[in-house]
């Protein structure tokens, strides 16, 4: 989905690196799909302030029980950003199989109004 003509901003990282530092302790709130879009807005949408982030109307989505999609209604600047958050799959050498992590990651971010200076 492409509002306005702008590009979506694309999120990567080997899965194997994002499950080995949360399976150690390390950035738990992966864990939840709503602290990680409020994350990746906050990349986005340089101008926030991180601290009222959580104060932000929100619409949640529940594509799949792997995808989810959130919009944040940004009143003072009246447009939209559509924030998708994915469960991670990956590959356990160990056992050979691929397994579903509870790892959440932002994979998108769609922008009703790239025409406002504060855009990474």
């Amino acid at each position: 989905m492409h509002e306005a003509g702008c590009p979506p901003h694309d999120y990567g990282k080997p899965i194997s690196e994002i499950e080995q530092g949360t399976t150690q302790g390390h950035q738990p709130w992966r864990s939840n799909p709503y602290t990680v879009a409020e994350a990746a807005l906050g990349q986005v949408e340089t101008g926030l302030n991180l601290r009222t982030v959580d104060s932000i109307p929100y619409k949640r989505t529940i594509v799949s029980p792997v995808h989810q999609r959130f919009k944040f209604d940004l009143i003072d600047s009246h447009h939209i950003d559509e924030i998708s958050v994915r469960r991670l799959h990956w590959h356990n050498p160990r056992t050979g199989k691929t397994e579903l992590t509870g790892v959440w990651w932002a994979t998108k971010a769609v922008i009703s109004d790239c025409t406002i200076a504060n855009r990474k």
